[in-house]
């Protein structure tokens, strides 16, 4: 079996001629410099996508920039309208508060009057 391998060897190493080395070395020159244009083109789609995406990002951190600022506005007036609402409430209830102590108040006082008189 290892006659046969080293047999194999030779006849491969025999019929390998300084024309078929040249052809050969001539093929491999020509897949390398094929290999480093396409690795020059792969550099420059790279380089390419690179500043697309760079300029798509920074128009996205834009848009976000300008949505979160309207965001921020728009809360700030709902918080402004909140406030005024809340303010308006207190004061009603403040209203209501001094309107039914005067009231409580009247009506003991006028009872206290209306004792008062109906024991003199």
């Amino acid at each position: 079996m290892r006659l046969a391998n080293v047999d194999c060897m030779e006849a491969m190493t025999v019929s390998w001629t300084d024309d078929r080395l040249d052809d050969l070395n001539g093929k491999i020159g020509e897949t390398s410099r094929r290999v480093e244009a396409m690795q020059g083109e792969v550099r420059a789609e790279f380089k390419a996508v690179r500043g697309e995406m760079r300029a798509e990002f920074k128009a996205v951190r834009g848009e976000m920039k300008e949505e979160a600022g309207a965001l921020r506005s728009e809360i700030q007036a709902m918080r402004s309208d909140m406030d005024r609402r809340l303010d308006r409430l207190q004061s009603s209830m403040t209203s209501l508060a001094v309107t039914m102590f005067a009231t409580t108040t009247s009506g003991f006082i006028a009872l206290l009057a209306a004792l008062i008189v109906t024991q003199l």
